[in-house]
């Protein structure tokens, strides 16, 4: 099994985060509920996905260094998302399902941290996630929910998801 979790500072800038959260505050009414209050919105199921994007995966993807990775939405699955949760609003445990021969890294980016909880919970282990922090894990592999959102500040990530041959090992 892979390390559970790898956290990461300051991947993105200040103006990028800044750019991120305006667009997700633009574009709020395109979120879809996802069950127990947790919003989210697939960015493949927008017609009009932010300008710089392109940059910040590559930004993203640099932190695994591998040339064979799938985004995951081929699969049918979720893909790049933005999650949303407001207060009162947490995750159940869960280990996200696989494709035979692949397993799934997610690179989760915190666009905006509540004033308490919300944090991720990756094998047992809370993250504290600030604004700016990057974690990159394998929900395929370990168990994972998010705490119940404490205050006003919702909990806000940018969340890629990819696969890659379970035959492959990653950098990251």
């Amino acid at each position: 099994m892979s390390t559970a979790v790898k956290i990461y500072k300051n991947v993105l800038n200040n103006q990028t985060l800044t750019y991120l959260m305006k667009w997700v505050s633009d574009n709020e009414l395109l979120f879809k509920d996802n069950g127990k209050g947790r919003k989210r919105l697939r960015l493949q199921d927008t017609n009009e996905i932010f300008n710089d994007f392109t940059e910040i995966e590559v930004k993203l993807k640099n932190l695994i260094k591998h040339d064979g990775l799938i985004p995951n939405h081929e699969f049918g699955d979720h893909g790049h998302i933005f999650l949303y949760q407001n207060e009162g609003v947490s995750t159940d445990k869960h280990i996200d399902d696989y494709h035979a021969g692949y397993k799934t890294v997610r690179i989760n980016t915190t666009i905006s941290a509540p004033e308490h909880g919300g944090r991720l919970v990756v094998s047992g282990v809370p993250i504290d996630a600030t604004v700016g922090t990057t974690l990159v894990f394998y929900p395929s592999e370990v168990e994972h929910w998010s705490e119940e959102v404490i205050g006003k500040t919702p909990r806000i990530a940018l969340s890629l998801a990819y696969c890659f041959p379970i035959n492959k090992q990653l950098n990251a």
